[in-house]
């Protein structure tokens, strides 16, 4: 009887960890993928004839990892001799850039797939042969969310 009731209480104590532990996750999430505000910059003074790219990316909230990768990728391609955009990946985001030579998407990596305002903005996206270029940011295993991201840019930048 004793060995019964220690065995409900366990239960209960394990019900309750799992419990917390999820709602815990739930809110991270939450708080990790939510969309920033919609925000173009340009990041270059452009001459005129100068190629232009624009630079996608979904900030994140805390460690600023994202945000700092897409400056260092501004930096590269502004030694290329482009004039480089960046802005945000939202609801707000023109789903077909115009005027541009080249598109890079960079994107945070959560549960082994890109971060939700990418995966919704490639969902919608007519990027119609413009040459692209993807960009994961991750700690450990990327290599799926690397993957999901190559098969949605191939599939939105065909014509």
């Amino acid at each position: 009887m004793a060995a019964t009731r220690r065995f409900r209480w366990w239960k209960l104590i394990l019900l309750a960890v799992a419990g917390f532990l999820l709602c815990g996750l739930a809110i991270v999430t939450v708080f990790v993928e939510r969309e920033a505000d919609y925000t173009l910059q340009s990041l270059s003074a452009g001459v005129e004839g100068e190629p232009k790219a624009l630079i996608l990316y979904h900030p994140s909230r805390d460690a600023h990892f994202t945000d700092e990768l897409s400056l260092a990728v501004a930096e590269c391609l502004k030694a290329a001799g482009y004039a480089v955009d960046r802005a945000t990946l939202t609801g707000a985001t023109p789903d077909q850039p115009k005027g541009y030579r080249l598109l890079v998407v960079v994107s945070n990596t959560c549960f082994w797939t890109p971060d939700l305002p990418t995966l919704r903005y490639l969902r919608r996206a007519r990027l119609d042969g413009l040459p692209t270029v993807g960009v994961i940011a991750g700690a450990g295993a990327t290599s799926r969310s690397q993957r999901v991201l190559e098969e949605l840019l191939s599939r939105r930048g065909r014509p």
